[in-house]
């Protein structure tokens, strides 16, 4: 086969994919069945842990204080209807400061909280129609720790030194729940403000927690 058959080829299997993909273009604009949103905030955590969970030497600093960290969140979601969609959501938490407690001696321990990793399989019930969405959720999935060994002293001296976890500690299972509403500033994408309940299923303590973001969307 000579070139200018091969060119030939060419151009007409270019053309008829994009006879294809002008046909099928109007169409995909219709359904816009996928989502994309990105957005950041805060993540508070609530106060876990108490005085009588104290254990001399394994468990000196037993009570966990609330404290509030950053949160990047990136999640992609699929409409099955205009009003019912499956959303995959994962949420990075930073790190932030820390003040613990010895309630045997009131030593006291200041450090920081560990980064962690939430992935979520969520249901979402949207308005369907309209500029201004309000939608709920609820989803579960896992929660993943990033720990590492830490040398830390205490304001009384004591030098403190903890091993990271094994990998089974690392990893517990969650639950979320909450909701927030999308605002369309164009036909396909706006701004996204959400809320979410999140329960970490944890042992010894379970840790509750609560997101508050703000981003922007975009539907495919």
């Amino acid at each position: 086969m000579n070139t200018g058959a091969l060119r030939d080829i060419g151009i007409r299997a270019a053309a008829g994919l994009a006879l294809i993909a002008a046909t099928a273009l109007p169409l995909a604009s219709q359904e816009r069945r996928f989502q994309i949103a990105v957005a950041g905030g805060a993540h508070h955590h609530f106060a876990y842990g108490s005085d009588g969970d104290y254990v001399q030497g394994e468990n000196d600093f037993p009570a966990t204080p609330a404290h509030t960290a950053s949160v990047f969140s990136l999640s992609l979601s699929y409409a099955f209807k205009p009003w019912l969609a499956v959303e995959y959501d994962g949420r990075f938490v930073g790190r932030s400061a820390l003040t613990l407690s010895d309630p045997s001696d009131g030593d006291v321990l200041r450090c920081r909280s560990h980064r962690h990793f939430g992935f979520a399989l969520a249901l979402l019930l949207r308005l369907p129609a309209g500029r201004i969405r309000p939608y709920l959720a609820v989803g579960a999935g896992l929660d993943r720790i990033e720990a590492r060994e830490e040398t830390v002293e205490t304001e009384r001296g004591h030098v403190l030194s903890w091993p990271p976890p094994g990998d089974d500690a690392l990893i517990a299972p969650l639950l979320q729940a909450g909701g927030g509403v999308e605002v369309f500033a164009g036909t396909a994408f706006g701004f996204r403000l959400d809320g979410r309940y999140i329960l970490v299923l944890d042992d010894p303590a379970e840790v509750s927690s609560f997101s508050a973001t703000a981003g922007l969307f975009l539907r495919l």
